[in-house]
């Protein structure tokens, strides 16, 4: 008997980023069957298949769930981590700021989420969210509203669909990824960070990917609609400087 045809099947969105890669990696060492999917593929871990999709274009959205069907028949995990940030404050943002951010951000989960409720006959869907998603943050207010919607989305889904998947949100506060040093230009990343969390570090992909991966078992099979913060008690300190 092949054993490889039990084995469950993630799919990770933005599988090539510090999250994203982090939790495909781990997943494939827990030898689930591992789909890896970003805008530009590069070194494919072990035990994963890769898939070149523009998170920006449904069509490719559907190309990508269809090449899921078609390789392994099935879904059984989808972890939504790919994501771009912008710190234009309303007032600077121009129309391109704004649909970068939310049609990646927020548009591409929800069909992604669409596809994958589409496939899964029971399952997981974990999107990753952020903690200025719970806690409005004023120097990049568009990221922060697109994480916000896709919080809510996932509260929709999982009072629509929670009896065969279970839709839940991380949400991580900084986490030392290349988005975050690209973000603050490396020298203040730390500093930032630092200032705002109550445990003062920064998380690294790997704690966020342990995280997800307990939250995708059948340990977590009672949580639904839940949106986790993972910030180091960055969301219950910050509330933004004074308005000016």
């Amino acid at each position: 008997m092949d054993k490889s045809r039990d084995k469950k099947v993630v799919l990770v969105t933005g599988g090539f980023g510090g999250i994203g890669f982090a939790t495909a990696k781990l997943f494939s060492e827990k030898e689930y069957k591992v789909i890896i999917a970003d805008k530009e593929v590069k070194n494919v871990p072990p035990n994963c298949v890769a898939f070149s999709c523009d998170f920006r274009n449904i069509t490719e959205i559907k190309a990508l769930f269809r090449f899921c069907r078609e390789t392994f028949g099935r879904l059984d995990v989808l972890v939504t981590a790919h994501g771009i940030f912008n710190a234009a404050k309303c007032t600077e943002a121009t129309e391109e700021d704004f649909n970068g951010v939310m049609e990646t951000n927020f548009k591409a989960v929800f069909f992604c989420c669409q596809e994958a409720l589409r496939l899964m006959d029971e399952g997981v869907i974990i999107n990753i969210g952020s903690s200025v998603g719970i806690a409005a943050d004023k120097d990049s207010p568009i990221y922060s509203v697109s994480k916000a919607a896709v919080h809510h989305l996932t509260k929709c889904l999982a009072q629509e669909y929670g009896r065969r998947v279970r839709v839940n949100v991380i949400a991580p506060g900084p986490v030392d990824t290349p988005l975050l040093r690209k973000a603050f230009n490396e020298d203040m990343a730390v500093i930032e960070a630092y200032r705002k969390m109550a445990l003062r570090g920064i998380a690294k992909p790997e704690e966020i990917a342990r995280a997800i991966l307990f939250m995708a078992s059948d340990a977590c099979k009672f949580m639904n609609g839940a949106v986790v913060p993972f910030d180091g008690g960055e969301s219950i300190l910050y509330a933004g400087e004074p308005a000016k």
